[in-house]
């Protein structure tokens, strides 16, 4: 009967409002995937959380603290950290903050085009931090700071701060956005500290001189202890985000780098076992409202993923695909409903995220 896959692709249908669905999608050519979703069926209600890391999380059967996703402490296994017992930890990654007039514009990740060893040099000049101490950079992007001190100091409870994914914050940054709750504060002045250091740090002087951001801030995220180990539901996953492999040292789950091709994908599922691939190409694009992008990314994953996948279930090499693209409803198709040839439901009826099933469009597939 053959394998069964799952595609993770936070954010694939968009958040966009219903009314908006035929001008944002207008001329778009995907059969295969218009096949999918004509022929599939819907598993489960919609909702879940659209950020990259809580869909992964939530992939893995994990359920939010009060902190968010246990982001650190997963991906600190991924950067060489040894599990540091029951504690906690929250990423404290560098980032640029540029003032605009409605907020702020925030720059992170290989935008920031910081290396390694600069990365360093910046965490040492944290050094006068109180406590928990200043950030470990265990990699150029990913910083982590204790949510408490060796002696059991912090800046609050575990758990009493919130905090929000950075990919939340990919348009503009502002106050609702900074760490939260009822431990918020320490940490926000700890944050304020921080900022104050960085911004008179020579290395900073030096990057702005060479047309560099500067490191001015650090987004504070993703906090917890490692989770519980439960059994996995997939024999492997297939991807290249650090969270992902994080996951799956955690859990034991084989993991293998995907390079975007269906036949590295058909390699994997051909070894038997359900398979767990994430794609991200349109994960945080929709957020951002780029339109342009986020179409191209539809015809990516048209020839990336929905085409190959009509061709495996119809050759009998793949039993079933469940496509995961929160915060919309699930999705599954098995080879036997590729049949159901009388079923024309367009795949746009998918996309009215404010009325699931209650407005649904009148397009039709052939």
């Amino acid at each position: 009967m053959g394998p069964e896959l799952t595609v993770l692709a936070p954010g694939l249908l968009g958040p966009w409002p219903a009314a908006q669905c035929r001008f944002v999608c207008e001329g778009l050519q995907l059969p295969s995937f218009s096949l999918l979703f004509a022929r599939g069926s819907v598993a489960g209600a919609g909702g879940g959380d659209d950020s990259l890391s809580g869909a992964l999380c939530e992939a893995f059967g994990l359920r939010a603290g009060a902190s968010g996703w246990p982001v650190a402490a997963l991906t600190r296994l991924v950067d060489g950290a040894h599990e540091a017992g029951g504690r906690a930890f929250l990423r404290a990654d560098p980032v640029h903050l540029e003032a605009q007039p409605h907020g702020a514009q925030v720059v992170y990740g290989e935008a920031l085009r910081l290396s390694r060893e600069e990365a360093v040099a910046l965490a040492g000049e944290l050094a006068e931090l109180p406590a928990p101490g200043p950030p470990q950079a265990l990699a150029a992007y990913r910083w982590y700071v204790p949510m408490d001190d060796s002696g059991g100091r912090g800046c609050g409870e575990v758990g009493a701060v919130t905090t929000h994914p950075l990919d939340v914050a990919v348009t503009r940054v502002r106050g609702s956005l900074l760490p939260g709750g009822d431990g918020g504060g320490p940490w926000r002045a700890w944050l304020t500290q921080a900022q104050m250091i960085l911004h008179r740090a020579p290395l900073n002087e030096r990057r702005v001189s060479d047309g560099l951001p500067a490191v001015n801030s650090l987004w504070l995220w993703g906090g917890g202890a490692l989770p519980p180990r439960r059994q996995a539901s997939y024999a492997r996953a297939l991807g290249a985000d650090p969270l992902l492999i994080g996951l799956c040292r955690h859990h034991g789950l084989a993991h293998e780098c995907w390079d975007g091709g269906w036949p590295a994908a058909a390699d994997a599922l051909a070894r038997g076992g359900n398979t767990l691939l994430l794609w991200t190409g349109a994960c945080s694009l929709a957020r951002r409202g780029d339109v342009e992008s986020w179409r191209e990314a539809l015809q990516r994953f048209e020839v990336q993923l929905a085409r190959p996948v009509v061709g495996a279930l119809r050759d009998a090499k793949l039993r079933a695909m469940r496509l995961l693209m929160p915060p919309a409803p699930a999705l599954r198709v098995t080879r036997g409903q590729l049949w159901r040839w009388w079923r024309r439901k367009h795949w746009l009826h998918y996309t009215g995220l404010e009325a699931w099933g209650e407005r649904a469009l009148s397009a039709r597939v052939s």
